[in-house]
């Protein structure tokens, strides 16, 4: 294992004011304005003290800031809220339930609808998976950024294979969060086999009490999202690679263990999806 200093460093990101427009409007050529607005990645929404979470099919629905005033996704903040939101065509309005099923061109919001029921929620242990989708457009650092607690959480993962040995509960986040090549396949079965000669590697060097120490400083350092300077990213054209290191120690041994997320460009779709993954 490689020897490392590391610096924790902690960011919080508060919002001060907050405006949110929901409503109808009469829908013709006249009713649409392009405007200029800002994109803030760096703005958290949060509902009775938790955070709403902003992701969709197509990435990240971040606050759009316009003229001084904060405007944020109906069907994230709806949903969070325990509501419901869908277009209505008909009426040309966002409308905002509070339950009940949803059934399921600029300008034109279709892509609000909520699904006909609550997404899943991931089963306990099994950590936050990475975000599934990103376009081209999307730079590798803000991949970097918004991965890096769904790295966390798998880390904390990793850390309880090297502990118990046991893959059964990585092997199972993989094949929930690895998404499919434009061939149909995924990278699941050279991802198992590459975690399996790792771990077999880490326990015939180092004893349990050893891995047991170290496993329980990677899942401290991975609470607090405290990656250090090893952690990078890759912006190629058809691949983009996140790098997520934590330095660890305990029992007289430091060392750094870590996790790389792979995304790949299906070119049917246009998308970088997430494709696999490889622990260090």
């Amino acid at each position: 294992m490689k020897e490392l200093f590391s610096k924790k460093v902690l960011s919080i990101i508060t919002v001060s004011s907050l405006s949110l427009a929901v409503g109808a409007w009469a829908y013709a050529d006249d009713a649409l304005k392009q405007i200029s607005a800002y994109q803030n990645a760096g703005i958290t929404i949060k509902v009775n003290g938790s955070s709403v979470d902003l992701s969709s099919e197509d990435g990240m629905m971040y606050p759009i800031i316009y003229e001084g005033h904060s405007y944020v996704p109906a069907k994230a903040l709806a949903e969070a809220m325990g509501g419901t939101v869908k277009w209505n065509n008909d009426t040309k309005s966002v409308e905002v339930t509070t339950g009940g099923a949803v059934p399921s061109g600029a300008g034109i919001p279709s892509k609000d609808n909520s699904s006909t029921a609550p997404a899943a929620k991931p089963a306990a242990g099994t950590g936050k998976g990475p975000v599934a989708f990103y376009t081209p457009a999307t730079p590798a650092s803000t991949m970097f950024e918004e991965n890096k607690k769904a790295a966390a959480e798998v880390l904390k993962l990793y850390a309880h294979a090297l502990k118990t040995g046991s893959t059964t509960e990585l092997e199972a986040w993989m094949k929930n969060n690895f998404q499919e090549s434009e061939w149909g396949s995924t990278s699941y079965e050279t991802a198992s086999s590459g975690l399996s000669r790792t771990l077999e590697a880490y326990r015939e060097e180092y004893d349990d009490q050893v891995l047991r120490a170290l496993a329980d400083s990677l899942i401290s350092k991975a609470d607090s999202l405290a990656f250090n300077e090893e952690s990078e990213y890759s912006d190629d054209t058809y691949a983009k690679d996140l790098e997520y290191f934590v330095d660890v120690e305990g029992s007289g041994e430091r060392g750094m263990f870590g996790v790389y997320f792979f995304y790949k460009l299906n070119q049917d779709t246009n998308k970088f999806y997430f494709g696999q993954a490889a622990f260090y």
